[in-house]
This record gives structure tokens, C-alpha cells and sequence, in this order.
């Protein structure tokens, strides 16, 4: 073969190659593309079912709440020993509202992601009602602000199968049980901010100080006062939060019981535009601020209007010294949805008061034999 034949033959060689990549790579931009657009329609579509799931839940409770629980039923102690609220450990639930991932997204992840390699977040609660018959007495709401009001769901697009797509419903719901079960252990609902990149969540809104502002007044525009526990009702006659913490004025379970504690998850923004309001944590305040233990010593200001300290994933044992300090305290069970008996047994023994777990007895997905409870099925007992 002559060099002008292979001259002439190469470049039509390397011209097929690079047509061969230009195509393939179009292909797999239209798929991604196309991809993207059914998650955004079927998540769209998800999250208006679960709206419509949620309003004739709720309107289903109002006319008929359900049978009433015996709360010495789930305590491990006389509940007429009448403890101080920090006195006492609760089991409660992380990502309370969550359902499993919208049918799309789940049938990708099955499809294509090996057994080994499946997300940790493909899991699924009952019902805020059903978890609450069952004895979890704390919820965590991840909420964000949208042009369609504040939303609960987990993450944008993937994961935004929710029990509680509305912020206003899901009070509702828990006012609802909360009325039919007046003796209850106090519930805390801990709020979690989350703010999500704009492509992903067109509708999310920014945030600033009136969006504190905003939520402090959502709470009581479902609320009662007489159904909400305060910082001040625990500041009493002392100057601020920290004084009747060191003192430990905290409610004792006649004061408090029948009551739901929010608590506000902190936030680089939100925590310093809430306490803005109001520095001792008193006033009209429906929220208890709080802060990550890592971050806790960081600011001596903190000891002045906080009464909540956030674990994270500070060992369990560690945060002892805030329990003795008279902080309540949350850690968690397990993380990332796997089961972990000596994280468990930790938390139990720290004393810490709101140990976090996804595994309850009234998970619906999957079906496992494991659940995080105190001696005998118990979710309540003292520390």
C-alpha cells in the first residue's frame, strides 16, 4: 500500500472514532437529561399525592383520633415519681415523616446500584400518628421555606416521598394525638432547617431573620399556648435560659405532660437571627434554640439562652458531662440506617435524654428483627 493511500485512510479512521464519541456522548446527555426531567415530573407528582395522602389523613383524625395509649404502658418508671423532664430518657424517631423514595428514583437505584451498595436512606416510618401510638415521643422535621409554603421532605428531586408534606398538616396531626392523649410524656419535635440549592428546589425562598420570625408564629398559629412548652415557662423568675438551666428548673412531667417541645436545629443563620428576638430566650419565643456539642464551648454566649445540645457525632459517653450539667441532650442509636448494638447500648448508658433511632416498631420498610427500645419494649425510663 502506498504512504498516499495510508495518508488518505488514517484521518477517515480517526474521523469515525471521533464521529462514534460525539454520538455517544449526545446519547448519554440526552439520557441524563431525560433521566433528570422523569425524576423532576414523578417527584412533582409525588409530592402532590402525598399532599392529597396527607389532607384526608389528618381530616380522617379529626373526626375519629384513634384509640387513646396508656403512657404508663411505655414507661419504665412510676410516672407518678412525676421526674423533671430531664430526668428522663425517650426514644425518638430520625426523619420522622420519611417514606421511601418515590417509585422512579427507587427503580433506578434497584435496578442499577448493586445489594451492597444501596443507600442507606432507602428506608420508610409509619405515620407521625402511628409512631406516636407506639410510644416514640420526638420527631425530627426537616422543613424548608418555599413559594408554596414550608414543606417537609428530605431532599429535592430523589428523596421527597413524605408523611408530611405540609408544616401546618403535620402540627395538626400531632395536636390532633396530642388532645386525644393528654397525659402524654412531653414531645419533642426537633425542626431542621434545610437549604437547598436553587436548580435543584426552584421553588425554595431565601432565608433571613423574618423567616425566623415566620416559624415562631407558624407554631402558635396551630398551637394553643397552654400545648406548647416555652423557654420561658422553664426561665420562670431566673434572667435567662442559662440560670434556670444551672438551676434546673425544668418542668416536672405534671407540668409538662400534654405538651409538645419545639426545638430548633442549629443553623449558621437561623440560630442568631431567633435569638436576636429575644437573648434570654424568654418573651413569646415557641422554640428552644440549641447547639451542636462540638460548637458549644466555642461561645460564651451560649450559656446564656441555651438548653438544648445537639450530639451529632460526638460519642454518646462523651456527652454525660451535659446531663450532669442539667442540658438535655440528644445522640442517636444507630446512623446511616445500619444497626449498631454498641452505639445503642452507649446511648442508653450516657443518660442523655432523646436517643434517635430509625429503628422502631413501627418501621415499614424493611422488615427487620431490631428495634431500639429500653428493657421490655419500654421507650421511656429515667436516666
Amino acid at each position: 500500500m502506498s504512504k498516499a493511500l495510508k495518508r488518505h485512510k488514517l484521518p477517515r479512521a480517526g474521523a469515525a472514532v471521533l464521529f462514534a464519541v460525539i454520538v455517544a456522548f449526545i446519547l448519554i446527555v440526552t439520557l441524563i437529561i431525560s433521566t433528570v426531567v422523569t425524576a423532576v415530573r414523578f417527584s412533582a407528582d409525588t409530592m402532590l399525592a402525598d399532599l392529597a395522602t396527607q389532607r384526608a389523613r389528618v381530616a380522617a383524625l379529626s373526626l375519629d383520633p384513634g384509640p387513646k395509649t396508656d403512657e404508663q404502658s411505655i414507661a419504665l418508671f412510676d410516672l407518678a415519681t412525676d421526674p423533671k423532664i430531664n430526668e428522663v430518657q425517650t426514644i425518638i424517631t430520625h426523619n420522622s415523616y420519611k417514606e421511601n423514595f418515590n417509585p422512579f428514583v427507587r427503580a433506578i437505584i434497584e435496578a442499577f446500584v448493586p445489594a451492597t451498595g444501596k443507600p442507606a436512606l432507602i428506608y420508610e416510618h409509619a405515620t407521625i400518628t402511628d409512631q406516636l401510638n407506639d410510644g416514640v415521643r420526638g420527631l425530627e422535621l426537616d422543613w424548608r421555606v418555599q413559594d408554596d409554603g414550608i414543606k417537609i421532605f428530605h431532599f429535592p428531586v430523589v428523596d421527597t416521598h413524605t408523611h408530611g408534606s405540609s408544616w401546618e398538616l403535620t402540627l395538626e396531626e400531632i395536636l390532633i394525638w396530642s388532645n386525644n392523649n393528654p397525659d402524654h410524656f412531653p414531645i419533642t419535635v426537633l425542626m431542621e432547617h434545610k437549604n437547598d440549592v436553587k436548580l435543584l428546589n426552584p421553588k425554595a425562598l431565601p432565608i433571613n431573620g423574618d423567616t425566623i420570625k415566620n416559624i415562631n408564629k407558624a407554631i402558635t398559629d396551630v398551637f394553643p399556648r397552654d400545648k406548647i412548652l416555652t423557654p420561658s415557662d422553664v426561665i420562670g423568675d431566673y434572667a435567662n435560659m442559662g440560670e434556670a438551666v444551672a438551676a434546673n428548673n425544668w418542668s416536672r412531667y405534671s407540668e409538662a405532660k400534654g405538651k409538645v417541645i419545639f426545638l430548633l436545629h442549629p443553623d449558621d443563620v437561623l440560630t442568631d437571627e431567633y435569638v436576636k428576638l429575644a437573648p434570654t430566650m424568654g418573651d413569646d419565643l415557641n422554640m428552644f434554640a440549641s447547639v451542636l456539642a462540638v460548637d458549644f464551648e466555642k461561645r460564651p454566649e451560649y450559656k446564656t439562652y441555651i438548653g438544648h445540645i445537639l450530639g451529632g457525632y460526638v460519642a454518646p459517653l462523651e456527652l454525660s458531662k451535659y446531663v450532669k450539667d442539667n442540658y438535655i441532650v440528644r445522640t442517636r442509636a444507630d446512623a446511616d440506617f445500619k444497626i449498631d448494638e454498641q452505639m445503642r447500648d452507649a446511648a442508653f448508658a450516657s443518660g442523655v435524654q432523646l436517643i434517635s433511632t430509625d429503628f422502631v416498631k413501627s418501621l415499614v420498610y424493611p422488615d427487620v428483627d431490631y428495634i431500639v427500645a429500653f428493657a421490655g419494649g419500654k421507650m421511656l425510663r429515667k436516666n
